[in-house]
């Protein structure tokens, strides 16, 4: 077969964010599975690229627990991110977003609780057949977090309590069906986390309830023709949403986002895998925001051919 899809990527189908304060398990970031323009087909990214790629939206994990800890007076303190299942290399970058108590010089405190175990657990199913070289079966993952931290933090305003608990669930199905004239491998996987932060202070409670998904479906099929070349079929259907409910004192708020794209292409390959042509392509956009007090944006844009056909407004008022 070609050498455009020989294999799946090694280290596994699963990938988390580590965050670790001074050695002790602080908290995980789902990874989203972006595709950057060009990849596995570039014209499937013609004229809407991936969700994201021209927008990273970085996953904010709660360290106010540790916010006590971390003001102790001692001279030092680490702050870990690590990847788990990360092969080879690894782009990874993050930042750490401070509030400071401008009425005092010093917080103190403690975490009461970390139910977070030092690394995650995942689950493989690998049900492949290798019969006389042709490779046939399913290749499952499933990995699961559901844990909770807390802690108290004095600051000039008194005690405060903060309290995560996150949920978070992966799950990577993969088809293949490959013989000397055919290369079929089907990916479906999903990524749902929610994260719930609680603060009870003297001024009140605030809760903020954050629900993330990331879907991602693949469809590879490539075959042999004749002349020596090979037909490629790639689709994908790729989403980030995410809820966002908020209480204040009693005062609530909600924002929710929809992005997601839809796009397919076929490429004729030499032998060697040389592009020769393409020809089908199609794409479907689609994206949603709104917020409580804040005005509803959305649009859908369809394209064939790397062409934009089409930009329809879905809403537009509060």
């Amino acid at each position: 077969m070609s050498p455009v899809n020989s294999k799946s990527c090694g280290g596994g189908s699963f990938r988390e964010g580590e965050i670790s304060v001074d050695g002790a398990p602080a908290g995980v970031a789902p990874v989203y599975p972006w595709i950057f323009t060009g990849g596995i087909d570039p014209y499937l990214w013609i004229p809407m690229p991936g969700v994201q790629t021209l927008n990273f939206k970085p996953f904010r994990v709660p360290l106010t627990p540790f916010a006590g800890v971390l003001s102790n007076g001692q001279t030092a303190h680490q702050i870990d991110l690590s990847v788990y299942g990360a092969n080879n290399y690894f782009s990874v970058a993050g930042a750490l977003m401070l509030y400071l108590d401008h009425n005092g010089t010093q917080t103190t405190g403690s975490v009461t609780q970390n139910t977070l175990s030092a690394a995650p657990n995942p689950v493989v199913k690998n049900k492949l057949n290798n019969n006389g070289g042709d490779i046939t079966g399913t290749l499952d993952t499933r990995a699961a977090h559901n844990f909770t931290i807390a802690g108290t933090v004095v600051t000039s305003a008194g005690s405060e309590q903060y309290t995560v608990k996150q949920n978070t669930l992966f799950k990577n199905d993969q088809t293949f069906d490959i013989t000397s004239t055919l290369y079929e491998q089907d990916i479906d996987q999903s990524t749902d986390t929610t994260v719930k932060t609680t603060a009870v202070a003297t001024s009140g409670t605030t809760e903020q309830v954050s629900a993330y998904s990331y879907p991602l479906t693949v469809d590879i099929d490539e075959t042999a023709i004749s002349g020596g070349k090979y037909q490629l079929v790639t689709t994908i259907a790729q989403g980030f949403q995410s809820n966002v409910n908020a209480s204040n004192n009693g005062a609530k708020t909600k924002s929710s986002l929809l992005d997601t794209i839809d796009t397919t292409d076929t490429l004729i390959l030499t032998g060697s895998g040389q592009l020769i042509s393409h020809s089908n392509q199609s794409s479907t956009a689609n994206y949603a925001a709104k917020a409580t007090g804040q005005r509803c944006f959305g649009r859908t844009l369809t394209a064939a051919n790397n062409a934009l056909t089409s930009a329809t407004t879905k809403c537009e008022k509060k």
